[in-house]
């Protein structure tokens, strides 16, 4: 349902702006998914590690951590954005007015990060659901509301997404707060723990980040933000793999962790065989994506995209590789390795970075999306090896390896 949201909203607003305006949108968004990672430096992932290891009184602690991270790194990012605002303005053609809204929403999206973590631990699934629907779905209305109702265009998207995420992000903080899980008190060593584990993560997050967003940015900057819209349509449209990917996922981890945590072969038997499913469901999807290309190009975002169509298959097929990632990364997080995931992450955005400009230079607007197969390809293989590595598992003819 969370993933439907967007889908509804990308025909109006691609009707309604264009490719280049919808260039920015696809653009900021890229550069708020950048800035989230900075934002409580990924400190938030310590919630769903240490719950099930600590006393339930020192839990709220960690919230609290995390909060106070994510405050004070947000107040220095307003002060960096404001010093390089010339820089990203001429990069993404952000205007320095607007650019509040990259921060105001990562900002927002941390918040709202920490509550859903508290509700994916405690199974918490309905309101979990609906604090992610509340979200989009605020977000899609007022989207509509700014775009057609007021002279703003794209900057009606930024706005609409900065006020819903700090608004929604404030309201499930204060429901926490309400709760007894945000304790007024700041407890330096779980504060000190809380930092140790997000710096592990950061690079992970940021080149993560990197390699979702820099397809975008280097298409604005070299061929100009109206080939940046016909990417980002196609790019949302493979999205709906990653969707299904993440929206697993929030089940999975806690039912993965389980069962690891038995350590039986039984049912490190049944792990493999659902990861398998998924796998299936994923590769079955990317295959239906592609086939139906220029039908759903012109359905979602009109005859002015067509150019969307003649990359979506290559987007279909790294979006897969993306989603089939949830499924095998968590075994590092599960051993608390999380350095071995940034190694593999900055390396893979790396080897993204050095081959997407030349290809975009080869092919034009194709060559982002040669890039990306490339590096979804890689980055999979390379987290699926190295948690066989770390945790062992039966993935051939029911036998460890």
């Amino acid at each position: 349902m969370n993933a439907a949201i967007p889908f509804l909203l990308m025909p109006i607003l691609t009707r309604a702006l264009g490719p280049e305006e919808y260039g920015i949108v696809g653009t900021f968004i890229a550069l708020v998914n950048i800035t989230s990672v900075l934002v409580g430096l990924s400190t938030h992932g310590i919630i769903s590690a240490v719950y099930f290891t600590i006393p339930a009184e020192r839990f709220g602690r960690y919230v609290s951590a995390c909060l106070t991270i994510a405050t004070t790194t947000t107040f220095v990012l307003f002060i960096v954005m404001w010093l390089c605002s010339g820089y990203i303005q001429r990069l993404s053609g952000i205007s320095t007015a607007w650019q509040w809204t990259i921060v105001g929403a990562a900002a927002g999206q941390f918040m709202i990060s920490i509550v859903l973590a508290v509700c994916q631990i405690r199974r918490q699934a309905i309101r979990f659901g609906l604090l992610q629907i509340a979200n989009t779905l605020l977000n899609m209305v007022l989207t509509i509301g700014l775009v057609l109702s007021t002279e703003l265009g794209w900057e009606g998207r930024a706005v609409a997404q900065s006020i819903v995420a700090l608004t929604v992000g404030t309201a499930g903080i204060t429901m926490l707060w309400r709760n007894g899980d945000v304790p007024l008190l700041i407890d330096h060593d779980v504060l000190g723990e809380a930092l140790r584990f997000g710096s592990a993560l950061v690079p992970h997050g940021l080149a993560a980040a990197l390699m979702t967003s820099i397809d975008r940015l280097v298409l604005t900057d070299l061929l100009g933000s109206a080939a940046a819209g016909q990417y980002f349509v196609a790019a949302q449209l493979a999205g709906l793999l990653i969707f299904f990917g993440n929206a697993v996922n929030q089940a999975w981890v806690p039912w993965l962790y389980r069962r690891l945590a038995s350590s039986t072969a039984a049912g490190e038997r049944q792990i493999v065989q659902v990861s398998y499913a998924l796998f299936a469901v994923v590769a079955t999807g990317a295959a239906i994506i592609a086939l139906a290309s220029p039908y759903l190009v012109r359905i979602f975002a009109g005859e002015q995209f067509a150019e969307a169509a003649r990359i979506l298959p290559y987007l279909a097929l790294a979006a897969a590789f993306s989603s089939a990632y949830y499924f095998v990364t968590n075994y590092l997080f599960y051993t608390k390795r999380t350095g071995r995931l940034s190694i593999i992450t900055v390396t893979t955005a790396a080897l993204q970075f050095a081959i997407i400009i030349p290809l975009v230079h080869m092919f034009g607007i194709l060559g982002a999306a040669y890039a990306a197969l490339v590096a979804g390809a890689t980055y999979f293989t390379a987290i699926f090896l190295t948690a066989q590595k770390l945790v062992p598992m039966p993935w051939l003819g029911g036998r460890k390896p």
